[in-house]
């Protein structure tokens, strides 16, 4: 006996039919909910101060990595340099926050960043996003995280530091 999806042969014994005594609609249903969700435009990065406050406090009390993910400027970073810093951030989520704060990147902190040997910032650093949480195990430090922050088109960025590209040899 043929089944109503296409593809698919209903047994009449044995295994009871599978995906037959799903009714059609169900199953169209479902493929089409998959699709949107599969088409789904990712979200804007902030566009102000407050907006990136409240989304990276938001993200990391739901444990919400796709919505950090979707700040990260992932631009010249390569899959191995990727994971890591998925790891990294994937660290923070579902902390406490004891407080966190932006502020402006000083021109020592800046120059820093610029000289670094090997490395280059995707991104220009207007910020620092320092988050500090409140599971301290009793030492005089408290445990934070800061992400460096840029701007590009209008939009609040975390950059990242990549590899500097290899020399070229113009000779």
């Amino acid at each position: 006996m043929r089944c109503a999806v296409p593809g698919i042969v209903r047994r009449t014994r044995g295994l009871g039919g599978g995906f037959c005594h799903l009714p059609l609609r169900v199953i169209i249903a479902g493929y089409i909910a998959f699709q949107g969700v599969a088409l789904a435009a990712p979200r804007e990065p902030p566009k102000s101060q407050d907006g990136l406050i409240a989304e990276v406090r938001l993200a990391i009390e739901k444990g919400d990595f796709e919505a950090i993910e979707n700040i990260v400027l992932w631009t010249d970073v390569s899959p191995y340099r990727r994971r890591v810093i998925s790891s990294q951030i994937r660290h923070s989520l579902g902390r406490p926050i004891h407080s966190i704060a932006l502020e402006e990147a000083d021109i020592e902190t800046r120059r820093e960043l610029q000289n670094l040997r090997n490395l280059r910032l995707n991104l220009p650093v207007s910020d620092l996003l320092r988050v500090t949480f409140g599971d301290s195990d009793g030492s005089a430090e408290e445990p934070a995280t800061v992400f460096l922050i840029g701007k590009l088109e209008g939009a609040y960025r975390i950059a990242l530091l990549v590899k500097k590209a290899a020399p070229k040899d113009d000779d």
